[in-house]
């Protein structure tokens, strides 16, 4: 073998041979335990799964007595899969005795060398024709687990290891760098979700509910009974492959299952010149792409129509209309708002380069076209469109039926309770339950349930509002934000609601069963209030209803909602911050990071720093509900300057955001005012030496940029001697955007949430501001941005930056990645 390959296998035979020692006397003490002193099913399935892994990895290492002894062992286990009711005396002394024989055989082998592999080939230099292409392998035998990484980087794979099937699937979750592949063993230890006799086939299960059936996963096991192979086939399993594996056999079949899986892309090239869109499109048939060229501009929207593509390549000039005619028309149309585009011109006019980047295209090359640039821009838009596409579809989170998810309705809650003070009548959660769940539970079971609670659902979404937000919390349990009424009103939409789920039986298993809901309802009438606050308040009102068998709907009277809510307010939120009076009380206060994502790209270099007030219960309220109890302005100043001095040394912490992290930080108007603080900020940046200008960003408003315009202007030079940033908050809110815009240049201009919130009307406000912002290097946000066509919309005219709860929520970390608040989000 070759000297590359072969050291890292003797080193990983090496690590594998002292580790069997240790394995003899762990396997030991847990049979001990089990036969001595406590007997569990829990403790059998360890001892098989322990079997399991020296049955797979022995003969790999070269130890093949040692994997015929541990799957003999193994075997005998699982047909014993019931160890209470079925191991007697005489089960016990064989597995004692094949426990021996296995347990001899590793102290043994520990202390010789081991043999010559069985099969040669796994041990063979391996061949390089993996392309780059991305596996994972989960399995937790690391020894093994190893070992296939070695060899598979080696035959030119990229590999990622796990440990467990719920940390790929986290991996997963976060919807960056899929793999081409999953390579995943059998049995796992038996914990959590994938506590049933065979958890590597639930596993499948999950990962196929995430990312579908496009990315191939072959199981391996050392199992190759008929009764695994056919519970992995019919999970959707695309190979089931035995150990100890034969390791070039695994490549081929890797390579055949990701090439059975990879799906075709279809690509429209419109150029009126036939040779040059057939010279391109030959180049793309030979990456396995299918290709339609189109040489009559006008007659792009029809075929385009019928024939779906993932990607559109325009020529700048033709006949009749122009690429960016034609892309600006595409644009318009629903079917085609989020179609990658490729622009391919000879034209190098520095004004039609900026006309065609503002159309939001992926990517303009000047021609003539080197085929490996095309290749890498077509496979690059396609990559980056279906990200973009995933974040858009998930940023509202919404589910079929018009369902949403726990995640986006306690934002939209957060949301409506920040302007609770602003509306003379209240909006009001509500909570639906049905009665004697634990008896439903009991009758049906957990399919029965099931069934239950999808036709609950359904029958709930055809009541609810286009207006309103709901989404199930538990089995047959939901809440409603309703937007604000009179509590009569609600009252009587609360028993609207109830009669519409009570007034025909449901089907279950079969037969009718009539079902009883009662409803809670707390009122968002107190900004102090928290969401964990309103919907406690609203299950209480809930079982109150149902204990005191009042009716079916329970809310608190109109004139005692403050009362009922005061108490709280006051034990948990008012009688603490009355104390900031002299002194700011820092062990109170916390940091959070909220993430300004780009569409176009993975990384997340820009956070927004927010303060927080840690509860006693340790729940972090937003600065909205404390900051205005602050009635000493010296203690604003004083907190700005913590917030600064905390922030700058969290990301001097992180080698990753030391390095790159860009920060926003909001200032109180008596802090706008204090040349002292900018003279600290000064120093405090001296002294961390931070690399790169702007890595501190300090938000100024438009309305106080307006009515401060001198300061204002002042304050942006001064800061920028200093290499810090500026960024216009709260954008587009009054006519005179554009002349401060023109007045002052800043780094970062964030667009208003009035503003994105209603753009049919303001949609050409924000392209004369994005069109401002792309004339001076100046890089447009859009907050709290709620639609998902908005989002499309936005990016369209040309915005990438997007920052939001809805889009990710903030943290107390750093987050490096675009990690989707709905991939944290298990749903029922």
């Amino acid at each position: 073998m070759p000297d590359t390959f072969a050291k890292e296998f003797q080193l990983l035979r090496s690590k594998y041979t002292n580790s069997l020692a240790e394995r003899a006397n762990q396997i030991s003490e847990l049979w001990s335990m089990l036969r001595y002193l406590k007997w569990s099913d829990q403790g059998i399935r360890t001892l098989q799964h322990l079997a399991h892994q020296l049955a797979g990895s022995g003969d790999t290492f070269g130890f093949p007595a040692i994997s015929q002894a541990a799957k003999q062992l193994e075997t005998y286990l699982i047909e014993h899969q019931n160890p209470a009711q079925l191991i007697g005396g005489m089960e016990r002394k064989i597995i004692d005795e094949h426990i021996k024989q296995l347990t001899h055989l590793l102290r043994d082998a520990g202390q010789a060398s081991p043999e010559t592999p069985a099969q040669t080939a796994t041990t063979a230099e391996p061949v390089k024709q993996g392309h780059d292409k991305k596996i994972f392998i989960v399995d937790d035998d690391t020894a093994l687990s190893a070992l296939l990484a070695v060899y598979l980087r080696n035959a030119g794979f990229i590999v990622t290891t796990f440990e467990s099937p719920a940390t790929c699937i986290q991996q997963l979750d976060q919807g960056q760098g899929l793999p081409d592949a999953i390579l995943m063993d059998l049995l796992f230890p038996a914990e959590g979700r994938f506590a049933n006799p065979i958890p590597g086939i639930t596993a499948l299960q999950e990962i196929h509910q995430r990312v579908g059936e496009g990315i191939p996963v072959i199981l391996i096991s050392s199992r190759s009974d008929l009764n695994a192979r056919l519970q992995a086939l019919r999970a959707g399993g695309a190979g089931y492959l035995t150990k100890p594996l034969d390791f070039p056999a695994l490549v081929k079949t890797l390579l055949a299952a990701i090439e059975q899986h990879e799906p075709m892309h279809r690509v429209i090239i419109v150029d009126d010149d036939p040779a040059v869109a057939e010279f391109h499109a030959g180049i793309l048939r030979n990456q396995g792409m299918e290709v339609m060229c189109i040489n009559q501009a006008m007659q792009t929207f029809q075929r385009a129509a019928q024939f779906k593509p993932a990607l559109m390549i325009l020529d700048m000039h033709m006949p009749d209309i122009n690429g960016v005619e034609l892309a600006t028309l595409l644009r318009q149309e629903p079917l085609f708002t989020l179609l990658p585009i490729i622009f391919l011109t000879a034209d190098h006019s520095e004004k039609l380069h900026q006309r065609i980047q503002a159309l939001g295209v992926n990517a303009l090359l000047t021609k003539p076209v080197e085929p490996a640039m095309l290749v890498q821009e077509c496979q690059a838009a396609l990559h980056n469109t279906q990200l973009l596409k995933s974040r858009i579809e998930h940023v509202i989170r919404k589910r079929d039926n018009h369902q949403v998810t726990r995640h986006f309705l306690f934002a939209a809650i957060e949301n409506e309770l920040q302007r609770a003070h602003a509306s003379a009548q209240p909006a009001a959660v509500y909570y639906i339950a049905v009665d004697q769940l634990d008896k439903l539970d009991k009758t049906y079971g957990y399919s029965g349930m099931a069934e239950l609670h999808e036709a609950f659902c359904q029958r709930l979404a055809t009541t609810i509002g286009s207006q309103e937000q709901w989404g199930a919390i538990a089995n047959l349990t939901a809440c409603v934000l309703v937007s604000a009424r009179t509590p009569e009103h609600h009252q009587q939409r609360a028993k609207h609601i109830v009669q519409r789920l009570t007034a025909d039986p449901y089907l279950v298993q079969g037969e009718e069963r009539q079902l009883h809901v009662r409803i809670g309802m707390a009122y968002l009438n107190s900004p102090d209030l928290s969401v964990n606050d309103v919907i406690y308040h609203a299950e209480m009102a809930r079982d109150s209803a149902q204990q005191a068998s009042a009716g079916a709907v329970m809310q608190m009277p109109a004139e005692s909602v403050n009362k009922v809510h005061a108490p709280l307010a006051d034990t948990v939120i008012n009688e603490p911050l009355l104390e900031i009076t002299d002194n700011l009380p820092r062990e109170k206060l916390a940091l959070s990071y909220q993430p300004v994502v780009n569409l176009t790209n993975n990384d997340i270099n820009h956070y927004d720093v927010l303060v927080r007030w840690r509860r006693e219960d340790d729940e972090l309220i937003s600065a909205a509900k404390f900051l205005h109890r602050i009635e000493n302005p010296k203690l604003l100043v004083e907190l700005d300057r913590w917030i600064l001095q905390s922030a700058v040394n969290a990301m001097m912490a992180d080698s990753s955001t030391r390095e790159s992290a860009t920060l926003f930080l909001h200032l109180s108007t008596h802090t706008l005012q204090q040349t002292l603080f900018f003279s600290f900020a000064t120093n405090l940046m001296r002294n961390t030496r931070l690399r790169g200008n702007r890595r501190i960003v300090f938000i100024l408003e438009e309305s106080w940029v307006i009515a401060e315009l001198s300061t204002a202007r002042t304050l942006v030079n001064a800061l920028r001697d200093v290499h810090c940033g500026v960024c216009l908050s709260r954008a587009g809110e009054t006519p005179n955007t554009p002349h401060v815009l023109d007045d002052i240049q800043f780094d970062y201009i964030r667009l208003s949430p009035l503003v994105t919130g209603q753009l049919a009307e303001h949609q050409e406000n924000i392209a004369q501001i994005v069109a401002v912002a792309q004339t001076q290097g100046t890089q447009v946000i859009a907050t709290q941005v709620e639609d998902a066509r908005h989002l499309a919309a936005l990016w369209q005219l040309g915005v990438t930056l997007f920052q939001g709860f809805f889009i990710q929520p903030p943290g107390n970390v750093f987050y490096k990645k675009a990690e989707l608040a709905y991939t944290k989000v298990h749903e029922i």
